[in-house]
């Protein structure tokens, strides 16, 4: 009886070693050969995808006379960049300093630097600061329509190898007293900035528009500047009131377009803020809705003027408040 007992205990101890030697051995061979079934689970529900965390900057620098230092106006801009982003994208108007990419790459030494510093004040620089594992391609191009002054703007496409992650155009509309005083003249061309938003639409289809576009959507300049278009209508010997229409069409044309083809501003309207001394919103940043890998994630304001808004030469940084956004995009 005890041997009977000895045996069955005996058998039964080889079965277990025998069970879990032969499920250990599967799955050693589904690990080395197949996936599981719980891998294959994860592999359906658990998409392979990569979060990137781009820094945007539009920042009109007023560099043909502003009186503070190029280093003041960099630690402004780069304040509250931080530095753990993949991608950053400074656009910046009216600044012809070659100067500025041993500050940026002295702020963000992780990064490499990819610049297109514009040699005259009233066309659009770029500068791009990527990690290693991205590569970018900017390409400036004329616009057809660009009134009196040579305007252009320029586009970044950034890629992770051979996958495009993001395209930016920076701009710098037509506009300014030498414009607008030409314009006063020649009212054929009051539709300038509806032609230029156009142009960068239709040629380059970006995900994301910014700069200076020397206009409120409100048409808040027809009032403020009331004073200021009635001059040059005197002067050039035009009736104000027979060309305010056409005024107010020039000041908020490109938003309305920027509507029509799909573009949000990354600032809510209930928290756009004045950009300018004049209490109007020129610098806008605007993302294509149909972008919906591209999420907005945080934008404030950088005050560069005075703290009421106001330009003093000494005391401001510029004569625009600058935009920052963060954006986070999925591949």
């Amino acid at each position: 009886m005890y041997i009977l007992k000895v045996k069955k205990i005996f058998v039964i101890f080889v079965c277990i070693i025998g069970c879990k030697t032969n499920s250990g051995n599967h799955l050693t061979k589904d690990k080395d050969n197949i996936s599981t079934d719980s891998d294959e689970k994860n592999e359906e529900t658990t998409p392979n995808t990569d979060k990137i965390k781009v820094g945007l900057v539009t920042a009109n620098t007023f560099g043909w006379h502003n009186k503070k230092p190029l280093k003041d106006i960099i630690k402004k801009i780069t304040k509250n960049i931080p530095k753990g982003l993949d991608i950053i994208i400074v656009g910046l108007q009216e600044h012809t300093s070659h100067k500025l990419d041993d500050f940026f790459k002295n702020k963000f030494p992780d990064h490499f630097v990819d610049s297109v510093i514009s040699d005259t004040i009233s066309e659009p620089s770029l500068i791009v600061l990527y990690k290693k594992n991205y590569k970018t391609k900017t390409i400036t191009e004329q616009f057809t329509n660009y009134l009196f002054e040579s305007r252009k703007f320029i586009t970044a496409e950034i890629y992770q190898g051979n996958k495009k992650i993001i395209k930016v155009a920076n701009t710098h509309l037509a506009g300014g007293r030498y414009d607008d005083e030409n314009l006063a003249e020649n009212s054929e061309n009051y539709n300038v900035r509806y032609e230029q938003t156009e142009q960068i639409i239709n040629s380059k289809n970006p995900d994301i528009i910014m700069g200076d576009f020397n206009s409120d959507p409100k048409g808040l300049q027809i009032e403020s500047q009331e004073l200021y278009w009635k001059y040059f209508c005197t002067k050039k010997k035009k009736d104000y009131e027979l060309n305010k229409n056409n005024i107010e069409n020039y000041l908020t044309n490109p938003h309305k377009l920027l509507k029509e083809k799909e573009y949000s501003s990354v600032v809510p309207t209930k928290d756009v803020k004045v950009t300018t001394p004049f209490e109007t919103t020129v610098d806008w940043i605007y993302k294509k809705n149909e972008s919906k890998n591209i999420e907005v994630k945080k934008y404030e304001y950088i005050q560069a003027l005075s703290p009421n808004n106001k330009f003093k030469n000494g005391e401001s940084i510029s004569d625009h408040n600058f935009l920052y956004t963060e954006l986070c995009i999925t591949v």
